[in-house]
């Protein structure tokens, strides 16, 4: 899946070429990443698009190409944050949309009880989210999830904690 071109002006040059060649490298992990923390395929694109954007325009400053995946991750996940903050001051679901998406959130059966992972998830914080899908899912140690989302590597690790308690909490009270 391409959700976002790699060169945005077209540009040919050596640094265009090396930009595209990361960003191309990167482009699936940074749409799981982006889809992890929004939980909405479209809003993941969009922030691939701006990680994208933001990296084009931002490249030259890049002081070690060899660090370029790590140094897109933590644009994504910044425009992900972003993205999620302007989302929450901005939505408004009503009646009838929230009964479609819990419908469609109840898809796990066990023994005729449902076991909703997705919407327990979604009851998580932004940053909770964040560390468990860069952590579980990407294999980043505390220390680069710190990096990534630029706090302390004690927060992350309250942040992965307090996020784990949920989940348990959520689909334990099913």
């Amino acid at each position: 899946m391409i959700v976002a071109s790699a060169r945005p002006f077209g540009a040919d040059t050596p640094g265009a070429r090396a930009f595209a060649a990361a960003f191309e490298a990167e482009q699936r992990r940074l749409f799981s990443i982006a889809f992890s923390i929004l939980r909405d395929p479209g809003e993941a694109q969009d922030a691939v698009q701006d990680t994208a954007l933001v990296g084009w325009r931002r490249w030259a400053s890049l002081r070690d190409e060899s660090k370029s995946a790590a140094w897109l991750a933590q644009i994504c996940v910044n425009r992900c944050l972003d993205r999620r903050r302007r989302l929450l001051r901005s939505v408004f679901v009503d009646g009838a949309e929230r009964e479609v998406r819990e419908a469609a959130d109840q898809h796990l059966t066990d023994g005729g009880r449902y076991i909703d992972i997705d919407r327990a998830y979604r009851k998580l914080s932004v940053r909770q989210r964040a560390v468990i899908t860069l952590h579980y899912q990407h294999g980043y140690t505390l220390a680069e999830c710190a990096d990534l989302i630029g706090c302390s590597t004690g927060s992350v690790s309250q942040h992965l904690a307090r996020g784990l308690k949920r989940l348990r909490r959520e689909l334990d009270d099913e």
